[in-house]
């Protein structure tokens, strides 16, 4: 999952990241075999700015097809709110400590929510992680758990690699949580030379 608009880098190393990511769209130009997606939710941070975006001076990712990832569990099912609040950093956080009630229970998480709306089968198989992404969000600060949202979202979508800028939320996730998932968090220089080095 990629950010999306364009933003100048602000020094050398953001420079760097971007003409990694540069590469890395030019690689899957290329190839068949480099895959991208981008979750809902990721969208409505990209609408409403709190998500900084790779492309420089433009949209390196002119031609790259992105597939929509679904989420985990859908926050619609226990928000109904104007787009704004929906999209605010405390209804973020009060959907997390939601889900991770159900952390060490997720066989009593709600199968319906408001209007009607009923876990699909892809949710339910997220629940089977619920208890793992529960006992992360007790080790990261709560300003990264959505983050941890879209790593967890990356992951039950079956993708290797979580790409992102973030470098603190990559070493966090890498270097001092112990709770694991399938898909690695990456940043553009770190994917670039695990894509360029195989």
């Amino acid at each position: 999952m990629v950010q999306e608009r364009a933003v100048e880098p602000k020094n050398a190393s953001e420079a760097d990241e971007v003409e990694a990511l540069r590469s890395i769209f030019d690689l899957a130009r290329e190839s068949k075999n480099i895959h991208f997606g981008v979750s809902w939710e990721l969208h409505q941070e990209f609408f409403h700015g709190t998500q900084k975006s790779p492309a420089p001076g433009g949209d390196l990712a002119e031609g790259i097809n992105f597939e929509d990832v679904p989420s985990p569990l859908e926050r619609g099912m226990f928000f109904s709110l104007p787009l704004d609040e929906y999209a605010s950093r405390e209804v973020k956080k009060a959907f997390i400590e939601l889900i991770c009630q159900f952390g060490e229970k997720p066989e009593e998480f709600p199968r319906r929510g408001i209007g009607g709306y009923e876990l699909n089968e892809y949710e339910l198989g997220s629940l089977k992680s619920l208890g793992r992404f529960a006992r992360a969000c007790k080790v990261v600060p709560d300003a990264q758990w959505f983050d941890l949202f879209h790593l967890w979202t990356a992951e039950r979508a079956g993708y290797q690699y979580f790409l992102t800028r973030d470098k603190k939320f990559v070493n966090l996730m890498t270097q001092t949580c112990r709770v694991k998932f399938d898909a690695l968090p990456v940043t553009p220089i770190g994917l670039w030379n695990l894509l360029s080095s195989g």
